[in-house]
């Protein structure tokens, strides 16, 4: 079940556990006030007074519950380093 799928009278609580467990990470006890700790310093980064919205709750847990397998940067190609003066050449 994802978020998008809740029903409009989920609690904060649900909302949470359906962005948790798509990526195989049991909720736990101490992730409620982590996620409001994400949410208020959010609100403080953009300027408003801290509120518990969906769209809120949702940027915490996209920031919280990060898929490491998903969320790896392309890797950039690697350049050869330029030689300088004074390397030496090894053969």
């Amino acid at each position: 079940m994802t978020p998008d799928d809740l029903p409009d009278e989920a609690t904060p609580a649900d909302r949470a556990k359906s962005k948790a467990v798509p990526i195989g990470r049991p909720f736990r006890a101490c992730h409620p006030r982590d996620l409001l700790d994400q949410v208020t310093a959010l609100c403080r980064y953009r300027g408003i007074e801290p509120v518990l919205s969906r769209e809120m709750l949702d940027l915490a847990c996209e920031a919280y519950f990060l898929d490491d397998k998903v969320s790896q940067p392309p890797t950039a190609p690697v350049r050869p380093r330029r030689k300088r003066r004074g390397d030496v050449e090894v053969q």
